[in-house]
Order: C-alpha cells, then structure tokens, then sequence
C-alpha cells in the first residue's frame, strides 16, 4: 500500500469544504467536507482498502457502489468507502487481513 505523504488534489481555482481529519488504519488522513472515504483516500495516495481472500490488495473500481471492491469497517461494520462520507474523527479500518507469503 502506498504511504498516504501523496496528495493528488487541484490546489488553484476550485473551492472545497472545511478541511478535517479523520484516521485510516490508524493513521491520520486529511480531508473535505463532503468528500467520500475513497475519494480522501485516494487522493492522499492510498488506493487501497481492502484485502481479498487472497492477500491481494484491492481498491475503489467503479466509485458508485456497484463492484464492492472498495469495502472498509467502521466500527466492526463493512461499509463501501465510495458511498460514506468523512466525518471529523471517523475510524475507518482497512477490510480483511494480508496473509503471509
């Protein structure tokens, strides 16, 4: 997974909601009003959110809830990270475990 040091955001000429933070994996990511988990994500340089069966990681693919593939848990529960909102303070916990080669 790559380090969330990344950002893939327009910086001139378009305005955003009130920045805030929330935490992926424990570790603090910055983002939007009105942004999605995948979306803040991925524009931090983290394309990843779940593992398969497998141990492979996977990601958002088609970003309108359709292809599951972009599953998070928040409080124990799976959600799609393309369809839940940042919240301030959110806990958002990657979805599956990587297995070891």
């Amino acid at each position: 997974m790559c380090k969330p040091n990344i950002n893939l955001r327009i910086k001139q000429n378009f305005q955003r909601g009130i920045s805030i933070k929330f935490i992926f994996n424990k570790t603090i990511i910055n983002a939007f009003e009105g942004e999605t988990i995948a979306t803040a994500l991925l524009a931090n340089g983290i394309p990843s959110t779940k593992f398969s069966v497998g141990g492979q990681p996977r990601g958002p693919v088609c970003l309108m809830g359709s292809c599951q593939e972009c599953a998070v848990r928040i409080d124990g529960r799976k959600v799609l990270a393309c369809q839940t909102r940042v919240v301030p303070g959110l806990e958002v916990e990657i979805d599956g475990k990587k297995s070891d080669p």
